[in-house]
């Protein structure tokens, strides 16, 4: 084989085996776009059940203040136990609102990566 062949045929593989790792480096990154998609809408649906779990918890609090105060003005209980019902429903109130918080972080997240967020707020790059 000619000398002039050589230097072609090692520039020909060279060039082969960079094709071939920029083939890899993009199947790499498509399933780390993929993964992380699936990351955030597992996310995405753990906070929208945590709204409806929060929002029943609110609920139930909410019953046992209003029942807390109908047995506090028959003076059935003590203003402590009334403090109590009243504490309880304030958190479980915090918690569904920071459960909608959550949920809205992670709504944006993945828009963010799915490249559905900007386009939504009529910004096209």
């Amino acid at each position: 084989m000619p000398l002039f062949r050589k230097a072609e045929r090692g520039r020909y593989l060279k060039a082969k085996y960079e094709q071939e790792r920029a083939a890899a480096r993009i199947d790499e990154l498509r399933q780390r776009v993929v993964l992380d998609l699936r990351k955030k809408w597992r996310a995405l649906e753990l906070n929208l059940k945590r709204i409806a779990a929060t929002g029943k918890t609110r609920l139930a609090e909410q019953k046992r203040l209003e029942a807390g105060e109908g047995r506090f003005r028959e003076g059935l209980t003590t203003l402590n136990d009334l403090l109590k019902f009243q504490e309880e429903y304030t958190e479980s109130l915090f918690e569904e609102r920071k459960a909608v918080m959550d949920y809205l972080v992670s709504r944006a997240e993945f828009e963010r990566a799915e490249g559905s967020l900007l386009s939504r707020f009529g910004i096209h790059p």
